[in-house]
């Protein structure tokens, strides 16, 4: 049974707010959408409205000389009320003249001449037809005697793109918060290591004393050659075990980088994981391609002998059946060296791959899941490498690859 991630959440609820995002953008823009439509409406009607006046008023003078004072102040009050362009032609679709009478919420320079100011009025025009069917005002004889074109207000242009708007805002909105919580959770993470890794070296700080003093008076009374032997690996083991708590306590801080031998630092890691392997119940081999060449590297010898370690574990972990091999190589190009660390175990499905440098994610039924999130924060962020799967297959296998710039 795979372990679950302890931190971060799951996908669902990482998806929950992007889905009420979703949602509430739907909303708005249907929301909008009414509101857009009944705005267009009442500024029909208002059109609807004074053109009906001014068929009335035309009504009046041709039937008495004379207009109905009544009617020209309601369609005055009228025509003050409509915040939107109006331009009033003809029925040949001729603007009227003079154009600044026979429009409204139209800019007209008066200093213009009146060709100029006929072509302006005609630009607009084209823009209004394109827009709504004009409103027609009839004479006694039902000949069209104007027209009223007409576009939107401002107010409904800006409804109409405000949906744009907010969309871009939202997703401005997100992504800084994403950010925001992206540097939260790291820097929360990092004071998980930290405080992980101090507690580590702090707790096995005490009976490693010990039990290097005891080794000592080990090494006095010891006499017989069997003896010499054990205390021989069990000093090598609290040699490692000091070598452990060295390395906790570095995490958090910037590591010293220097020259190293990296042939050398595999070649000891293999010899001493070689005489450990078989104890785990395993007949486990493990294979040196590094080239005659010595090659170095600028790097941290603990933290990066934890890597490799790291890595070797994993490999032998992989091996479910009772012998298995692993196989450790290296080269170089373009200055870059290339470390392969493959073995010949389970394998990782693919939908796992990208999952596994996560910190708390494992597959095993023990341990943290610290060790690969480990290795890729010593290699990339201490290292300034890379470090990655470059090839798994079920019931094949698996090869990590790093990359570190050489030191020439």
């Amino acid at each position: 049974m795979k372990k679950q991630n302890i931190f971060y959440k799951s996908w669902t609820m990482r998806a929950v707010p992007a889905g009420i995002a979703v949602l509430l953008m739907i909303l708005l823009v249907v929301f909008i959408n009414i509101i857009s439509s009944e705005l267009i409406r009442k500024e029909q009607e208002m059109i609807t409205t004074s053109a009906a006046l001014y068929q009335s008023i035309s009504s009046s003078i041709n039937d008495s000389n004379g207009g109905d004072q009544q009617i020209f102040d309601l369609l005055e009050e009228i025509n003050s009320n409509i915040s939107f362009p109006v331009i009033t032609c003809n029925a040949d679709d001729e603007p009227n003249y003079p154009y600044k009478i026979n429009s409204l919420n139209i800019d007209i320079d008066s200093s213009l001449s009146k060709n100029n100011q006929r072509i302006l009025m005609i630009r607009k025009l084209e823009k209004m037809k394109s827009q709504y069917e004009p409103v027609q005002v009839y004479g006694p004889n039902g000949d069209v005697l104007m027209k009223f074109y007409y576009s939107t207000s401002t107010l409904i242009d800006f409804l109409r793109y405000f949906p744009v708007i907010a969309f871009l805002i939202i997703i401005i909105l997100t992504l800084l918060s994403f950010n925001i919580f992206k540097n939260m959770r790291d820097n929360q993470e990092n004071l998980i290591w930290v405080g992980m890794s101090k507690e580590a070296a702090h707790q096995l700080g005490t009976p490693l004393s010990s039990l290097l003093a005891w080794l000592e008076i080990l090494k006095f009374h010891a006499n017989n050659p069997e003896s010499t032997g054990a205390i021989k690996e069990i000093e090598n083991d609290l040699q490692r075990i000091n070598i452990v708590v060295d390395r906790f306590s570095k995490i958090g801080s910037q590591p010293s980088l220097e020259p190293l031998n990296i042939n050398e630092i595999i070649s000891d890691l293999s010899e001493y994981f070689s005489t450990r392997l078989p104890k785990l119940g395993k007949k486990i081999n493990i294979n040196l391609d590094l080239g005659k060449e010595n090659i170095f590297a600028l790097a941290n010898g603990e933290l990066f002998t934890w890597v490799i370690e790291n890595l070797i574990k994993n490999a032998a972990d992989a091996i479910e059946q009772k012998s298995g091999l692993i196989k450790i190589s290296m080269q170089t190009q373009n200055n870059i060296i290339i470390i392969k660390v493959k073995d010949n175990g389970k394998g990782i499905p693919q939908k796992l791959q990208k999952r596994v440098f996560e910190p708390g994610f494992s597959t095993k039924k023990r341990g943290w899941g610290l060790g690969l999130s480990l290795c890729k924060r010593i290699i990339e962020d201490y290292h300034n490498g890379k470090i990655f799967i470059s090839e798994s297959k079920i019931n094949s296998g698996t090869t990590f690859e790093i990359h570190l710039k050489r030191k020439l």
